[in-house]
């Protein structure tokens, strides 16, 4: 009979959950932001996508892969959303936005050993520079080594690389998202590097992949974001971890990810 009666129970909560809007995300090993663990995905912004999803009762899974697989999975309409994520023309072309959740910055690091105080761009000049990518973060440095003519980027696929070099004075400096660049020396022990200076503030969001989502779907996410934002959980959630919240300018650009409709 309790056999019986469990069957029902699993019957009726798959028939349920079958029944349900679905979104399926996938992300990358990025903390503080999100990050692997044993018990699955976790982190600030897991959990303000998931207490959105339970808000507007829609069925949520998050994924995570190395960082090409998430972005190729998403371009590839194999999902319907990724994050975090920096806006960007390219990314506007297929991706929906969020309103701006987490405010934040990219800039230098540099071994403690160097107690140089950096002021200008042109100070890192004929640097050797780590940098994860290809990435927003390896588009920015791009951009400098441009400007500069005489930088030398080495790029790898994570965030690791860079700082463990960073740290052992094999590199000059790395280009870094700046909360990223504090947890990982943190996890890692290292005691050889320091933040040195801040290139550009910008803002991370949830994408939402255009040709498997509908946009109906999206908006009653982002209406559940816009409440979470409107009561002061988001930004109790991200202020535990250290984090920034982002200020959106209007309750539109909350619902939208832009200052109008």
């Amino acid at each position: 009979m309790k056999f019986l009666a469990l069957t029902i129970s699993i019957f009726l909560i798959s028939s349920a959950t079958q029944g349900m809007d679905q979104l399926t995300f996938t992300t990358q090993d990025f903390g503080p932001f999100h990050m692997d663990s044993p018990a699955g995905v976790r982190g600030p912004v897991v959990d303000i996508v998931n207490k959105a999803c339970d808000e507007q009762a829609i069925n949520c899974r998050i994924q995570l892969f190395p960082w090409r697989r998430t972005l190729q999975l998403a371009q590839d309409g194999a999902v319907n959303g990724l994050f975090v994520v920096g806006r960007n023309p390219e990314r506007e072309s297929w991706l929906y936005f969020s309103g701006p959740i987490v405010a934040t910055e990219y800039g230098f690091f540099v071994p403690l050993s160097d107690q140089k105080n950096y002021q200008r761009l042109e100070d890192f000049a004929n640097f050797r520079v780590g940098v994860y990518g290809p990435s927003n973060t390896s588009r920015a440095l791009s951009q400098i080594a441009q400007s500069l003519g005489s930088l030398t980027l080495e790029m790898a696929a994570d965030d690791l690389d860079g700082f463990r070099k960073l740290n052992a004075n094999r590199i000059q400096a790395v280009y870094s998202n700046k909360s990223v660049g504090i947890y990982t020396s943190s996890q890692l022990a290292l005691t050889n590097v320091r933040y040195a200076y801040s290139d550009r503030k910008l803002l991370y969001y949830i994408g939402f992949v255009k040709s498997s989502t509908p946009k109906q779907l999206v908006n009653r996410f982002n209406e559940a974001l816009a409440s979470m934002y409107l009561r002061g959980e988001l930004q109790d959630i991200l202020l535990r971890q250290g984090l920034t919240p982002a200020k959106p300018s209007s309750v539109t650009e909350i619902l939208y990810g832009q200052t109008g409709k």
